[in-house]
């Protein structure tokens, strides 16, 4: 079994390119599971990047969405789940071979908890009949089956509310999700006020059999 990790990154301040070198240093260095990650360089041509395995450069800025549907595309007939990942985020060491292994029991997705502000995030439940048990808002720090995400893509016309969008409609395909109570990402609100990626609370999710 293969995972996949898209990273959409835009370099426009020498934090951006710090947080990211720091995250793609901790996956590097703690990643011991068949894992392919995926830099999607959204027309900022950091070209230091290229000292990495897998970096995608786009000739111009087209927003979060595109550069995350590229990575989907690329990444689709590769690897059994999709996971994401902000490129100002930081993450565990532990963080990809505790989601590989919920990957390993086949569940459609899979959530680790968010750390936000040294606090685990939650959110509001709201009941689904047989499937998941909440309404998410956010994707990063969740893994999808790549046969559940099909051809769900993140909608680019919309500058609010895309992350939404997509994983409800994922969601509402899921039977069986896990919730990884340990909280595993670090979720940065608001280092780079001028980040690619929008910025949404995300919810606490219950394991569904």
């Amino acid at each position: 079994m293969k995972i996949g990790v898209i990273i959409p990154y835009y370099e426009n301040s020498n934090m951006a390119k710090e947080r990211l070198k720091n995250l793609l240093n901790t996956i590097i260095t703690s990643n011991k599971i068949n894992t392919r990650v995926v830099v999607v360089d959204d027309g900022s041509n950091a070209t230091w990047l290229n000292d990495f395995d897998t970096i995608i450069h786009l000739p111009e800025n087209k927003g979060v969405s595109y550069a995350r549907n590229v990575g989907i595309d690329y990444l689709k007939d590769y690897v059994d789940y999709i996971g994401f990942i902000d490129a100002d985020d930081s993450i565990s060491s532990d963080f990809l071979e505790e989601t590989y292994k919920c990957c390993e029991c086949g569940y459609d997705y899979i959530d680790c908890r968010l750390i936000q502000d040294g606090i685990e995030v939650f959110g509001t439940e709201k009941g689904k009949q047989d499937q998941l048990n909440c309404i998410r808002n956010g994707v990063v720090g969740c893994f999808y089956k790549t046969s559940i995400i099909g051809e769900h893509r993140f909608d680019e016309n919309l500058q609010i509310g895309e992350d939404g969008k997509f994983v409800n409609e994922v969601v509402d395909l899921s039977k069986h999700a896990k919730g990884i109570s340990k909280g595993m990402y670090v979720y940065n609100k608001g280092v780079n006020e001028n980040s690619l990626t929008m910025r949404y609370v995300r919810h606490e999710i219950k394991e569904v059999r």
